[in-house]
């Protein structure tokens, strides 16, 4: 702009995608920048917020955790589904493949034929047919339908959302003591070998490690490692993050 002798004042009208502009003088009487008025604006694309990038990137987080799931929980019944059905989880990967494709070396899903595919399918139609029978029916069921339910469980978590404020949770109801007898019961049933055993008596010092709002995570979990094993434990327990 051709310099002035004498004050101006500028203003900026700024939008979304536009930023209009204008010099006057203190009469309000708009100058002139090389004989044209000097006002004018300027466009430009409008912004973009990240929504859509971070749906994207919330989308992969939920499909990796939810592979991470799947694969754990087929770890776990890997050894037992081998000795009833070695080919039961082959079958399982191959169920999205077209009949027509080369790859697929079965027709079956669940059960080896499907004659015994068909028997199941119209027993239960629906997984939440499956669900309801493991849950109601006391009797023992085929290993390969109780996987089925419990992937599907896995899978599809559900919503557990709540509309609660935060501020109605706290952890003045916590109960250690109870949990960690719990945990000693459940590792003397399954894993007696492990040699694991928690200090129900250090109950009230986890307790106050997990209220103390002034620790980092890390630091509680390294807090509860120490106090919680029993001292005669020599298992090596390590606490997970």
């Amino acid at each position: 702009m051709t310099k002035l002798n004498n004050e101006y004042m500028v203003g900026l009208d700024i939008g979304t995608n536009s930023c209009g502009w204008v010099a006057t003088d203190f009469d309000n009487n708009i100058l002139k920048m090389h004989g044209k008025r000097a006002l004018g604006s300027h466009l430009f694309d409008e912004g973009v917020s990240a929504a859509d990038r971070r749906a994207f990137r919330t989308t992969r987080r939920r499909i990796k955790r939810r592979k991470w799931r799947l694969k754990l929980l087929e770890e776990i019944f890997d050894e037992e589904m081998a000795k009833v059905d070695p080919n039961f989880f082959a079958r399982l990967k191959e169920s999205g493949l077209s009949p027509l494709d080369t790859r697929k070396n079965v027709s079956s899903i669940v059960f080896p034929t499907k004659k015994m595919d068909k028997q199941f399918y119209k027993k239960f139609p629906t997984i939440y047919h499956l669900r309801n029978a493991l849950m109601k029916q006391d009797k023992k069921f085929d290993l390969r339908a109780i996987y089925i339910a419990i992937h599907h469980i896995v899978k599809y978590r559900g919503n557990f959302l709540s509309n609660s404020s935060i501020s109605n949770f706290s952890a003045s109801k916590i109960e250690i003591d109870r949990f960690v007898n719990e945990l000693n019961d459940l590792y003397s049933i399954f894993l007696p070998e492990s040699g694991v055993i928690f200090d129900a008596g250090n109950a009230s010092k986890v307790e106050d490690i997990i209220r103390n709002e002034q620790m980092f995570k890390l630091d509680k979990i390294k807090e509860i490692a120490d106090v919680l094993p029993d001292t005669e434990n020599k298992s090596g327990l390590k606490l997970s993050t």
